[in-house]
C-alpha cells in the first residue's frame, strides 16, 4: 500500500489540478463532490477527490478490465455508503482502491485486500471531514 503525506492541501478550486497519481489520493479539488455510487463511465477526478475528503473510498479499475472482474467489484461495492466505483483510464494497476491519503493497487478484482481496505478506510481516521455528505453533489 502506498502511504501518502497526510499534509495534502484541501482547497476548493475551479482551476485544473495536476495530480501526481491516477487515481488521485487527495489535494486541491472541485467545490462539488461526486455522489457516491457505482458508475460505468469515468467520473471527474477533481470531484471524486472531494468525495474522498468526505470519507468516501474510491474503487477504480482500468476500462479494459475483464467483465467478470468488473462484476466482482460491483458486487463488492454493493450498496455500501461512502463508496465510489468507476473506471479510470490511465490507471497503472488493473484495480486501485483509494481513500484520502491512502491507496492500494492490485491485479485482480477478487483480491481479498480490497474489502479489508474499504472496511478500514471508509469514514476512517484519515478522513479530513468525517460525516460530510456523499450525496447531493453531482452524478459523475
Amino acid at each position: 500500500m502506498s502511504r501518502i503525506s497526510p499534509g495534502q492541501s484541501r482547497h476548493h478550486t475551479r482551476e485544473p489540478v495536476s495530480y501526481p497519481r491516477t487515481s488521485a489520493t487527495g489535494g486541491d479539488h472541485a467545490p462539488v463532490w461526486t455522489n457516491c455510487g457505482t458508475y460505468t463511465v469515468a467520473v471527474e477526478q477533481m470531484q471524486a477527490v472531494h468525495s474522498l475528503e468526505h470519507g468516501a473510498v474510491w474503487l477504480s479499475y482500468r476500462p479494459d478490465l475483464p467483465k467478470e472482474q468488473i462484476a466482482e467489484l460491483t458486487s463488492l461495492a454493493g450498496s455500501q455508503d461512502y463508496l465510489l466505483l468507476s473506471p479510470v483510464a490511465g490507471q497503472a494497476s488493473p484495480v486501485t482502491v483509494t481513500a484520502w491519503g491512502k491507496q492500494l493497487s492490485v491485479d485482480s478484482g477478487s483480491d481479498e485486500r480490497l474489502a479489508t481496505f474499504i472496511q478500514k478506510y471508509r469514514q476512517g481516521p484519515q478522513t479530513p471531514e468525517p460525516g460530510a455528505v456523499c450525496s447531493g453533489g453531482v452524478q459523475g
